[in-house]
Protein backbone atom coordinates (compact mmCIF):
# COMPACT_ATOMS: atom_id res chain seq x y z
CA UNK A 1 0.00 0.00 0.00
CA UNK A 2 1.18 3.48 -0.80
CA UNK A 3 2.54 5.75 1.75
CA UNK A 4 0.10 9.06 1.90
CA UNK A 5 -1.43 10.97 4.43
CA UNK A 6 -4.96 12.69 3.70
CA UNK A 7 -5.96 15.97 5.50
CA UNK A 8 -10.07 16.20 5.92
CA UNK A 9 -9.72 19.83 5.49
CA UNK A 10 -13.53 21.22 6.08
CA UNK A 11 -14.92 17.79 6.00
CA UNK A 12 -17.36 18.64 8.96
CA UNK A 13 -18.90 22.09 9.21
CA UNK A 14 -19.35 23.91 12.31
CA UNK A 15 -23.27 22.32 11.73
CA UNK A 16 -22.04 18.84 11.99
CA UNK A 17 -20.12 19.58 15.61
CA UNK A 18 -22.87 21.79 16.85
CA UNK A 19 -25.29 18.50 16.48
CA UNK A 20 -22.73 16.25 18.44
CA UNK A 21 -21.26 14.22 15.58
CA UNK A 22 -20.20 11.52 17.55
CA UNK A 23 -16.52 11.25 16.05
CA UNK A 24 -15.15 13.47 13.73
CA UNK A 25 -11.86 12.29 11.63
CA UNK A 26 -9.58 15.34 11.25
CA UNK A 27 -6.81 13.28 9.05
CA UNK A 28 -5.29 10.06 8.66
CA UNK A 29 -2.40 8.20 7.16
CA UNK A 30 0.43 5.96 6.29
CA UNK A 31 4.23 7.15 6.55
CA UNK A 32 7.82 6.56 6.70
CA UNK A 33 9.65 8.93 9.10
CA UNK A 34 13.33 9.27 9.56
CA UNK A 35 15.17 11.39 12.34
CA UNK A 36 15.16 14.07 12.91
CA UNK A 37 11.02 13.77 12.60
CA UNK A 38 9.48 14.91 15.88
CA UNK A 39 5.78 16.02 16.68
CA UNK A 40 5.05 17.40 20.05
CA UNK A 41 2.03 19.05 22.37
CA UNK A 42 3.30 22.42 20.72
CA UNK A 43 2.10 21.99 17.29
CA UNK A 44 -1.44 20.27 19.08
CA UNK A 45 -1.85 23.57 21.07
CA UNK A 46 -1.38 25.97 18.04
CA UNK A 47 -4.21 24.49 16.40
CA UNK A 48 -6.59 24.97 19.50
CA UNK A 49 -8.15 22.00 18.55
CA UNK A 50 -9.41 19.11 21.02
CA UNK A 51 -8.44 16.08 19.68
CA UNK A 52 -6.79 12.56 19.75
CA UNK A 53 -3.91 11.63 17.91
CA UNK A 54 -3.99 7.79 17.56
CA UNK A 55 -0.67 5.97 16.02
CA UNK A 56 0.13 2.57 15.01
CA UNK A 57 4.29 1.06 14.56
CA UNK A 58 4.19 -0.92 11.69
CA UNK A 59 8.11 -1.27 11.42
CA UNK A 60 10.87 0.50 12.71
CA UNK A 61 11.28 2.16 16.07
CA UNK A 62 9.93 5.63 17.71
CA UNK A 63 9.99 6.79 21.05
CA UNK A 64 6.58 8.48 22.68
CA UNK A 65 7.28 10.37 25.85
CA UNK A 66 4.72 12.17 28.35
CA UNK A 67 4.25 13.61 31.52
CA UNK A 68 2.59 10.83 34.11
CA UNK A 69 2.10 11.40 37.95
CA UNK A 70 4.82 14.25 37.62
CA UNK A 71 7.11 12.15 35.83
CA UNK A 72 8.10 11.73 32.76
CA UNK A 73 7.75 8.60 30.77
CA UNK A 74 9.51 7.35 27.32
CA UNK A 75 8.32 4.65 25.71
CA UNK A 76 9.75 2.94 22.73
CA UNK A 77 7.68 2.34 19.61
CA UNK A 78 8.14 -0.85 17.98
CA UNK A 79 6.37 -2.74 15.73
CA UNK A 80 2.67 -3.66 17.21
CA UNK A 81 2.72 -0.81 19.39
CA UNK A 82 -0.19 1.77 19.41
CA UNK A 83 -0.17 4.95 21.54
CA UNK A 84 -2.74 8.02 22.10
CA UNK A 85 -2.00 11.43 22.79
CA UNK A 86 -4.67 13.38 23.74
CA UNK A 87 -4.94 17.57 23.64
CA UNK A 88 -5.94 17.36 27.81
CA UNK A 89 -2.39 15.56 28.72
CA UNK A 90 0.17 17.96 28.87
CA UNK A 91 3.16 18.18 27.11
CA UNK A 92 4.24 15.17 25.25
CA UNK A 93 6.42 14.51 22.25
CA UNK A 94 6.91 11.30 19.84
CA UNK A 95 9.62 11.31 17.18
CA UNK A 96 11.70 9.00 14.80
CA UNK A 97 14.42 6.81 16.32
CA UNK A 98 17.78 8.24 14.78
CA UNK A 99 19.07 4.65 13.05
CA UNK A 100 15.62 2.71 12.18
CA UNK A 101 13.44 4.64 9.59
CA UNK A 102 9.62 4.60 11.65
CA UNK A 103 6.60 2.98 9.41
CA UNK A 104 3.06 3.83 10.96
CA UNK A 105 -0.29 4.10 10.92
CA UNK A 106 -1.72 7.55 12.47
CA UNK A 107 -5.43 9.13 12.69
CA UNK A 108 -6.44 12.12 14.73
CA UNK A 109 -10.20 12.08 16.34
CA UNK A 110 -12.79 14.42 17.84
CA UNK A 111 -15.84 14.47 18.91
CA UNK A 112 -17.61 13.42 22.20
CA UNK A 113 -17.48 9.93 21.80
CA UNK A 114 -13.66 10.25 21.12
CA UNK A 115 -13.20 11.90 23.93
CA UNK A 116 -14.69 9.31 25.86
CA UNK A 117 -12.75 6.43 24.61
CA UNK A 118 -9.60 7.86 24.67
CA UNK A 119 -10.41 8.57 28.32
CA UNK A 120 -11.08 4.80 29.13
CA UNK A 121 -8.62 3.19 26.87
CA UNK A 122 -5.63 5.61 28.91
CA UNK A 123 -6.63 5.50 32.66
CA UNK A 124 -3.64 3.42 33.08
CA UNK A 125 -0.72 3.82 30.07
CA UNK A 126 -0.79 5.77 26.91
CA UNK A 127 0.45 2.60 24.94
CA UNK A 128 -0.45 -0.62 24.00
CA UNK A 129 0.10 -3.39 21.79
CA UNK A 130 -1.91 -4.52 19.19
CA UNK A 131 -2.17 -7.46 17.33
CA UNK A 132 -0.97 -6.98 13.46
CA UNK A 133 -3.99 -8.97 11.70
CA UNK A 134 -6.57 -7.53 14.75
CA UNK A 135 -9.95 -5.89 13.70
CA UNK A 136 -8.23 -2.40 14.56
CA UNK A 137 -5.44 -2.84 12.16
CA UNK A 138 -8.00 -4.14 9.51
CA UNK A 139 -10.37 -1.61 9.59
CA UNK A 140 -7.01 1.01 9.72
CA UNK A 141 -5.69 -0.69 6.24
CA UNK A 142 -8.98 -0.86 4.16
CA UNK A 143 -9.72 2.73 4.60
CA UNK A 144 -6.66 3.81 3.46
CA UNK A 145 -6.96 1.65 0.55
CA UNK A 146 -9.95 3.15 0.06
CA UNK A 147 -8.54 6.38 0.22
CA UNK A 148 -5.25 5.63 -1.93
CA UNK A 149 -7.58 4.75 -4.81
CA UNK A 150 -9.62 7.88 -4.22
CA UNK A 151 -6.67 10.41 -4.44
CA UNK A 152 -5.95 8.90 -7.90
CA UNK A 153 -8.92 10.63 -9.26
CA UNK A 154 -7.32 14.00 -7.86
CA UNK A 155 -5.05 16.30 -8.82
CA UNK A 156 -1.02 15.59 -8.14
CA UNK A 157 -0.51 19.01 -5.85
CA UNK A 158 -4.20 17.97 -4.18
CA UNK A 159 -3.55 14.34 -3.49
CA UNK A 160 -2.03 14.91 0.12
CA UNK A 161 -5.82 15.70 1.39
CA UNK A 162 -9.35 15.11 0.88
CA UNK A 163 -11.63 18.13 0.88
CA UNK A 164 -15.45 17.84 2.30
CA UNK A 165 -16.89 17.09 -1.51
CA UNK A 166 -14.34 14.07 -1.40
CA UNK A 167 -15.60 12.42 2.05
CA UNK A 168 -18.50 11.44 3.35
CA UNK A 169 -19.09 12.56 6.64
CA UNK A 170 -21.22 9.63 7.24
CA UNK A 171 -18.20 7.21 5.94
CA UNK A 172 -15.84 9.04 7.95
CA UNK A 173 -17.90 9.07 11.50
CA UNK A 174 -18.58 5.51 10.80
CA UNK A 175 -15.04 4.47 9.99
CA UNK A 176 -13.92 6.23 13.15
CA UNK A 177 -16.43 4.77 15.46
CA UNK A 178 -15.64 1.39 14.42
CA UNK A 179 -11.93 2.13 15.00
CA UNK A 180 -12.11 3.51 18.42
CA UNK A 181 -14.62 0.97 19.35
CA UNK A 182 -12.61 -2.16 18.24
CA UNK A 183 -9.48 -0.58 19.36
CA UNK A 184 -11.03 0.04 23.21
CA UNK A 185 -12.38 -3.75 23.13
CA UNK A 186 -9.08 -5.02 22.23
CA UNK A 187 -7.17 -2.57 24.98
CA UNK A 188 -9.90 -2.84 27.54
CA UNK A 189 -11.72 -6.25 27.19
CA UNK A 190 -15.27 -6.82 27.78
CA UNK A 191 -16.34 -8.40 24.31
CA UNK A 192 -18.21 -11.93 24.82
CA UNK A 193 -16.91 -14.98 22.75
CA UNK A 194 -19.65 -14.52 20.47
CA UNK A 195 -18.65 -11.07 19.84
CA UNK A 196 -14.90 -11.69 19.69
CA UNK A 197 -15.72 -14.23 17.14
CA UNK A 198 -17.88 -12.21 14.56
CA UNK A 199 -15.14 -9.41 14.69
CA UNK A 200 -12.03 -12.32 13.85
CA UNK A 201 -14.32 -13.75 10.81
CA UNK A 202 -15.11 -9.83 9.71
CA UNK A 203 -11.56 -9.05 9.93
CA UNK A 204 -10.47 -12.34 7.56
CA UNK A 205 -13.18 -11.50 5.19
CA UNK A 206 -12.14 -8.08 4.79
CA UNK A 207 -8.57 -9.45 4.08
CA UNK A 208 -9.38 -12.03 1.55
CA UNK A 209 -12.67 -10.12 0.09
CA UNK A 210 -12.17 -10.93 -3.71
CA UNK A 211 -11.97 -15.03 -2.68
CA UNK A 212 -13.76 -15.77 0.61
CA UNK A 213 -15.92 -18.42 1.04
CA UNK A 214 -17.73 -20.46 3.39
CA UNK A 215 -15.30 -23.14 3.21
CA UNK A 216 -12.12 -21.10 3.40
CA UNK A 217 -13.54 -19.67 6.45
CA UNK A 218 -14.08 -23.48 7.54
CA UNK A 219 -10.32 -23.94 6.71
CA UNK A 220 -9.04 -20.72 8.49
CA UNK A 221 -10.67 -21.13 11.30
CA UNK A 222 -10.28 -25.65 11.73
CA UNK A 223 -13.47 -26.67 11.38
CA UNK A 224 -15.10 -29.41 8.62
CA UNK A 225 -17.67 -27.67 6.47
CA UNK A 226 -21.00 -29.01 8.08
CA UNK A 227 -20.00 -28.82 11.52
CA UNK A 228 -18.99 -25.30 10.84
CA UNK A 229 -22.23 -24.03 9.17
CA UNK A 230 -23.51 -25.09 12.51
CA UNK A 231 -21.41 -23.44 14.99
CA UNK A 232 -21.31 -20.19 12.82
CA UNK A 233 -24.89 -20.43 12.75
CA UNK A 234 -25.09 -20.30 16.90
CA UNK A 235 -22.40 -17.71 17.14
CA UNK A 236 -23.53 -14.98 14.95
CA UNK A 237 -27.34 -16.16 14.02
CA UNK A 238 -26.45 -16.25 9.92
CA UNK A 239 -25.31 -18.74 7.94
CA UNK A 240 -21.52 -18.05 6.50
CA UNK A 241 -23.36 -17.16 3.12
CA UNK A 242 -25.25 -14.80 4.32
CA UNK A 243 -22.71 -13.17 6.62
CA UNK A 244 -20.08 -13.41 3.69
CA UNK A 245 -22.55 -11.71 1.51
CA UNK A 246 -23.32 -9.15 4.12
CA UNK A 247 -19.74 -7.81 4.39
CA UNK A 248 -19.52 -7.50 0.49
CA UNK A 249 -22.67 -5.06 0.86
CA UNK A 250 -20.98 -2.91 3.24
CA UNK A 251 -17.92 -2.97 1.50
CA UNK A 252 -19.68 -1.93 -1.49
CA UNK A 253 -21.38 0.78 0.23
CA UNK A 254 -17.62 2.27 1.47
CA UNK A 255 -16.27 2.37 -2.10
CA UNK A 256 -19.28 3.58 -3.23
CA UNK A 257 -19.28 6.25 -0.93
CA UNK A 258 -15.60 7.22 -2.03
CA UNK A 259 -16.35 7.32 -5.61
CA UNK A 260 -15.28 4.17 -6.95
CA UNK A 261 -17.01 2.61 -9.56
CA UNK A 262 -19.17 -0.10 -9.99
CA UNK A 263 -16.93 -2.04 -12.47
CA UNK A 264 -14.14 -1.54 -9.66
CA UNK A 265 -15.87 -2.63 -7.14
CA UNK A 266 -17.11 -5.82 -8.73
CA UNK A 267 -13.58 -6.33 -9.47
CA UNK A 268 -12.42 -5.79 -5.72
CA UNK A 269 -15.28 -8.35 -4.58
CA UNK A 270 -14.27 -11.07 -7.24
CA UNK A 271 -17.55 -11.12 -9.13
CA UNK A 272 -16.63 -12.72 -12.73
CA UNK A 273 -19.36 -10.89 -14.28
CA UNK A 274 -18.86 -7.05 -13.35
CA UNK A 275 -22.42 -6.78 -15.12
CA UNK A 276 -24.03 -8.86 -12.45
CA UNK A 277 -23.07 -6.13 -9.05
CA UNK A 278 -25.71 -3.84 -10.08
CA UNK A 279 -28.16 -6.25 -9.80
CA UNK A 280 -26.44 -7.99 -6.76
CA UNK A 281 -26.66 -4.52 -5.19
CA UNK A 282 -29.86 -3.70 -5.62
CA UNK A 283 -31.24 -7.36 -4.48
CA UNK A 284 -29.38 -6.85 -1.45
CA UNK A 285 -30.28 -3.09 -0.44
CA UNK A 286 -33.13 -1.90 -2.88
CA UNK A 287 -31.19 0.70 -4.16
CA UNK A 288 -28.82 0.45 -7.20
CA UNK A 289 -25.11 1.23 -6.79
CA UNK A 290 -26.09 5.18 -8.97
CA UNK A 291 -28.91 5.64 -6.37
CA UNK A 292 -26.62 4.53 -3.40
CA UNK A 293 -23.69 6.96 -4.45
CA UNK A 294 -26.12 9.87 -4.95
CA UNK A 295 -27.71 9.71 -1.43
CA UNK A 296 -24.38 9.16 0.03
CA UNK A 297 -21.41 11.33 -1.84
CA UNK A 298 -21.80 15.14 -0.75
CA UNK A 299 -22.11 17.26 -3.85
CA UNK A 300 -19.52 18.67 -5.26
CA UNK A 301 -18.32 22.61 -4.44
Amino acid sequence: MEMRSYLFRDAFSKKDIDIGFPVMVKSMGHELRKAPYRFDDTFHNKEQMRYHVVQYTLSGCGYFEYVQKGRTVRTRLDAGKVFIASHSMGPYAYYADKTSPWEFYYADFYGQFADTAAEMMTADTRVFSVPKNSEPLVLWETMLTRLGRLSQTLAPKTRWYVESRFADNYLLTRFGYDLLVSLQELICGGRSGRDQFAADVTAYIRVNIAGVTAESLARYFGYANNYFADYFRKKTGMSPRDFILEQKVRYAEQALSLGESAAQIARELGFQSERYFPTFFKRMTGRTPAQYRRMHTPAKR
